[in-house]
């Protein structure tokens, strides 16, 4: 901080961080906010267009935050993914829980979140390997409510990412073990032929690390399938790029889509540790 202690006065916050690792990352998609969150339970805010952090703007909560996602319509819910299977869906910007509830009887960390484009849907990767599958109504007050409307079972490792196609029918999750799985939202069956997600839309931005879109980010020969921990396609009308981070410190750049494993690349190292998110502002 940057202090004139002859007025006792803030001139200027220089610089803030999380006091522990952060994993949770994503833009509101109206306003020039970015939140992140950390495993020691705090999420901070961040002024995108002066790059400054909103000072004084921090929520402490009782647990790790893994996951956090805005509601991509307006921006008015974020959802926080931690431990003990915990999930909660806030209003915003009060901050005031519409959602909190355990999720993940064997109490595991929840690790992907994503809202569907239509609003209705809410995806909850969690580390029992379930999906759930939460259905987003208004109620007759104006307020949205939240509850659980299946369990998707079916992976056999850990989820690490989920989205959903377009038009909401369909979601997909990806799994530690490079495991791609794709269910019905409407009843959560799972869908057993591929075949009928060739031509299917997903919603932007692409943030799945597997998948035909994607198999250019794997053409590193050092890579084995837990080294990219986070993948995002640019927001439209530029939406033709990729960037994703990995377990070598480096943020690195493609061609959106990337079907084949040895695309011409951009890298950009600096990172100490792991890069554990990767997000484009809404402006790229």
């Amino acid at each position: 901080m940057l202090v004139d202690y002859t007025r006792h006065q803030l001139v200027r916050v220089l610089q803030v961080s999380h006091p522990a690792e952060a994993w949770a990352l994503d833009f509101h998609p109206q306003l020039a906010i970015m939140a992140t969150g950390s495993a020691r339970g705090d999420v901070r805010f961040w002024n995108v267009a002066d790059r400054k952090p909103a000072v004084g703007k921090v929520l402490k909560t009782e647990w790790s935050v893994w996951a956090l996602t805005f509601l991509p319509t307006d921006g008015s819910l974020m959802a926080l993914g931690h431990d003990k299977g915990m999930v909660e869906v806030l209003r915003f910007p009060s901050l005031q829980p519409c959602f909190r509830e355990r999720l993940s009887h064997a109490a595991e960390r929840v690790s992907a979140l994503r809202f569907s484009d239509s609003g209705t849907w809410l995806a909850a990767g969690c580390w029992d390997q379930e999906v759930y599958l939460l259905k987003l109504t208004t109620a007759s007050s104006g307020n949205t409510e939240v509850r659980l409307h299946r369990v998707l079972s079916g992976n056999s490792s850990s989820p690490t990412a989920v989205m959903f196609s377009a038009d909401s029918q369909y979601v997909m999750s990806n799994s530690k073990d490079c495991q791609i799985l794709y269910w019905n939202t409407k009843d959560g069956a799972p869908q057993k032929h591929m075949s009928i997600f060739r031509d299917t839309r997903w919603q932007k931005p692409w943030t799945s690390v597997l998948g035909w879109h994607v198999i250019g980010i794997w053409g590193d020969p050092n890579y084995d399938g837990s080294d990219i921990n986070s993948a995002c396609q640019s927001n439209e009308p530029m939406d033709d790029l990729l960037a994703f981070g990995d377990d070598y410190g480096c943020v690195k750049l493609i061609r959106f889509p990337s079907p084949f494993v040895d695309p011409g690349v951009k890298v950009y190292s600096g990172h100490a540790s792991h890069v554990t998110a990767v997000r484009f502002s809404r402006s790229n």
